[in-house]
Order: structure tokens, then C-alpha cells, then sequence
């Protein structure tokens, strides 16, 4: 407080001792604690608000109630007098360093949070099937899973297990044709896979030979005399899926089976059973296992649907068996045209899905309908004409198999 300098210290003394009585029944103390309390409230409401300077007004605004308060209550504290101003700077200086303290770990949590984001981003299962799946890859970076026929190649269908024993994930594999032809290279299968690594079950026909005569339809399958068979009902189930799958790209009618040259296998609940009849229609839906990469699974559709029940069950998710739908929730099939090998697809919304869940929806619906015999697709009303490799815009011819695997990354 500045001095007036036409008093002397003992007439500034005369001058207080003349003031009125204030009468206050709270002591120093208690009035001092309201007053704090108060004021670090008001602060810490601030500080919610503003940066760091508003604490500095908030810090004026409470040096004036101080100053009112001293007025108040000068008899009784100016002995305290030292005292109240060092606890007042105090205060001040401990409210600017919790604001500052805030500050820094607000920051601390962005960055954190930040580099999670980037962490999971980088950990996500389309960004580590895009390094595993270097064949699958389309010229814009876009993760395709299906074949196409090239008159160049041959190409082989592996078919394993899922996790759960429910479903087949098929692999295809392909190479030129004229170091292979198309038995050799299903007999030479043994020893390339990785199932650990694609989180499906071993491959079951390993120590079995496969004899294919494509001009009459039928492939001959012969078991060798200690081969495991499979007991359960569900494990039967899987074998002669696997089969089908297998062969059905191939134009075959029929898969005989032999045991050691024999006619007939001895199934846990198929004793003696001698061919399968390689009809019978799958949908494909994504595989998402915890760990490997997102693969196309295929799975048995119910025996009298049609093909548009079939595409709209590839909307529904099967979380327990790691299983997604390929459409999106937010994509309707409305209805479908049949044009004798020709099938059209109108649909209805799809205006936020990126390009990524577009090409797993057709490719899927595309694999689909070949199951029920089209060989092209038109899709009409997508939101965007082209995608990746995909013209929209003109009708798409179905592919020959799902997820590709380059033979020589799968050898040991």
C-alpha cells in the first residue's frame, strides 16, 4: 500500500484506533479458511476453462478479497500479518503449478493416446494381412482374396479346418503350366502350408494321393491303409467339406475313395462310404481368427436355398466361430435379376463404406453366386462406379477360387 505522505505512522495508528468496532464472532482462523476455500474453488473451476494466465486474474481478483479480509479483521492478525501474505503468495504460486502439473499431463495422455493409435494402426489385421498377403495385393494397395482363371496357370485348392471345427478355409495355390500338370501339383502339396501362421487346423490329406481325370469328371482319392479317419459326426462333416471344396473349381462330378487301391473308406459314421457326390452349394464369408490373416471361409448353404438367401446371409456375423459378413450393415440387397448365367445385383446404401469392405462385398458375392452356377455379376446401385480392379460399371465375370498363396512363400 502506498504511504501518504501527510501522515506519520503514528497518526495512520490514531487513524485506525478512531475507526468503528467491527464486531465478527469467527475467529481469524475460521474467516481466513472460508476465504481460501473459496477462492481455490473459484480457481479450480478456472482452470477447467482457461489456460494458464486466467489463474493469474483469478490470482488478483483473490489478492483483493485478502485485502478486504485484512481490513476486516487487522486487530487480530497483525501480528499474522507476515504470516497471511507468504501463505497468500503461496497459494498462488501451489494453484499455477497444479495448473501447470495439469497442463503437462493432459499433453502426456494426448501423446499417449496418440501412440496407441498408431501403435493398433500399424497392429491391425488388414494392415498384417497386407505384409503376409504380398499376392493379394491390388495396384492400389487394396487386400483382394479371390483367383482368376489364367490360361497360363494351374492352380491347386488346399482346404483346412477352421479353429472351431465348423467350416473349410480353402488356399489356392498356382504355378505355370508347363512345369506342372494339374495332379502333380495337388500331390506335391504336402509340406507347404503354415497353419499356424493362417490360424486354421493341420491339413488332413497329407499322406493321400489324388488321381484326377478331368475329361470324365471324377477324382480318385486313395487313403493309405494306417490313415486316422475321423470319428465324430462334425469331424465327418469337415473331411468331405474339405473334398468338395477342394475339387469342385475342377468341373467334377464325382470323388471316389479308396483305402490301400480298395473301394470305400471306413468313416466313424460312414462305414464303407465309396464316392461323394460333389454337389451342394457354400456361401463365403471372412475369417477373422485371433491371430493370421483374414481369409475367405467357405460354408455349406441350407440344401433348397436360393441364391438371393444366400447373399443375404453374408450379412450376418458368426462372432464365436470368428466369423464376419461381408455386406455391411448398412448395404441392403434388394432384389436380384436372373439373366441365364448372368445375375444382377441391386442394392441399396453403402454410401460410407471405404473401398476396402466394397471389394470383400463383391468378391464375396461374387464367389457366391458361381456356387449356384453364374458366371457373371452385375452390380447395380453402388455408390461408386469403380473400385480397385473393379469396374462397376459393367458386369463381372465370377472368379475360379479364394485365397491365394503363392506356393514358394508356403514351403518350409
Amino acid at each position: 500500500m502506498k504511504r501518504n505522505k501527510y501522515h506519520s505512522n503514528d497518526s495512520i495508528k490514531d487513524l485506525l484506533k478512531s475507526m468503528p468496532d467491527v464486531e465478527d464472532r469467527q475467529s481469524s482462523e475460521d474467516l481466513y479458511r472460508k476465504i481460501s476455500a473459496k477462492r481455490n474453488n473459484e480457481l479450480q473451476r478456472q482452470s477447467k476453462r482457461k489456460k494458464l494466465a486466467t489463474v493469474w486474474g483469478v490470482g488478483v481478483a483473490s489478492a483483493a478479497a485478502i485485502i478486504l479480509f485484512l481490513f476486516a479483521a487487522l486487530p487480530s492478525m497483525q501480528q499474522e500479518q507476515s504470516y497471511d501474505t507468504s501463505s497468500s503468495e503461496e497459494s498462488v504460486e501451489t494453484s499455477r503449478d497444479q495448473a501447470e502439473a495439469r497442463d503437462q499431463t493432459k499433453n502426456e495422455i494426448d501423446r499417449s493416446s496418440e501412440s496407441n493409435v498408431k501403435k493398433d494402426e500399424s497392429s491391425s489385421p488388414e494392415t498384417a494381412e497386407a505384409s503376409f498377403h504380398d499376392s493379394m495385393a491390388t495396384e492400389s494397395s487394396l487386400i483382394s482374396r479371390v483367383v482368376t482363371k489364367n490360361e497360363n496357370e494351374l492352380n491347386a485348392i488346399a482346404a483346412f479346418g477352421d479353429l472351431q471345427g465348423q467350416y473349410v478355409v480353402p488356399v489356392t495355390f498356382s504355378v505355370l503350366k508347363e512345369s506342372n500338370t494339374m495332379e502333380q501339383l495337388y500331390n506335391s502339396l504336402e509340406g507347404s502350408f503354415k497353419e499356424d501362421e493362417w490360424g486354421v487346423k493341420g491339413y488332413q490329406f497329407a499322406s493321400v494321393s489324388f488321381d484326377i481325370n478331368q475329361e470324365e469328371g471324377i477324382v480318385l482319392v486313395n487313403f493309405p491303409v494306417d490313415y486316422d479317419f475321423p470319428e465324430s459326426s462334425t469331424q465327418e462333416n469337415i473331411f468331405i467339406m474339405s473334398l468338395k471344396v477342394m475339387f469342385g473349381p475342377l468341373d467334377v462330378n464325382t470323388i471316389k475313395l479308396e483305402t490301400d487301391g480298395e473301394p470305400g473308406i471306413n468313416l466313424g459314421n460312414n462305414t464303407g462310404l465309396e464316392e461323394i457326390d460333389i454337389s451342394g452349394e457354400f456361401l463365403y464369408k471372412l475369417y477373422t481368427p485371433q491371430k493370421g490373416p483374414r481369409l475367405f471361409i467357405s460354408i455349406p448353404v441350407n440344401q433348397g436355398s436360393t441364391v438371393e438367401e444366400a447373399l443375404k446371409e453374408l450379412k450376418v456375423d458368426e462372432t464365436a466361430f470368428s466369423i464376419e459378413g461381408t455386406i455391411p450393415h448398412s448395404v441392403d440387397i434388394e432384389d436380384v435379376k436372373i439373366d441365364g448365367e448372368l445375375l444382377e445385383v441391386n442394392m441399396n446404401g453403402g454410401d460410407n463404406i471405404d473401398d476396402q469392405q466394397v471389394i470383400t462385398m463383391i468378391e464375396s458375392i461374387l464367389m457366391t453366386a458361381k456356387q449356384f452356377g453364374f458366371t457373371q455379376v452385375k452390380f447395380n446401385n453402388l455408390p461408386k462406379d469403380e473400385v480397385g480392379m473393379y469396374d462397376l460399371s459393367q458386369a463381372i465375370s465370377v472368379p475360379y477360387s479364394v485365397n491365394p498363396m503363392p506356393l514358394q512363400q508356403s514351403s518350409p
